[in-house]
């Protein structure tokens, strides 16, 4: 595991991430029955993921989770 990325295959904490700012570097596809999108890490990114898996409130704009959700979905089908 490379040290440089904070690396999650869970689809909603991708888009959780990306709405709070942080964004997706690439997708490792080394594994073809799952795609882990990888983060270069900075401040408070992994604590903002263990939040949001924790289950702790977080405020989020409904438009960016949308649109950050649709992105990604692109980037999934569409990015080789």
């Amino acid at each position: 595991m490379d040290d440089k990325y904070f690396n999650t295959a869970c689809f909603q904490t991708a888009i959780v991430l990306c709405c709070q700012g942080f964004k997706v570097d690439h997708l490792d596809r080394s594994n073809p029955q799952r795609v882990k999108f990888c983060f270069q890490k900075g401040a408070n990114l992994e604590e903002a993921a263990q939040s949001y898996i924790r289950g702790d409130e977080i405020k989020l704009d409904p438009r960016l989770l949308f649109l950050h959700q649709k992105i990604l979905k692109s980037r999934l089908f569409n990015e080789q």
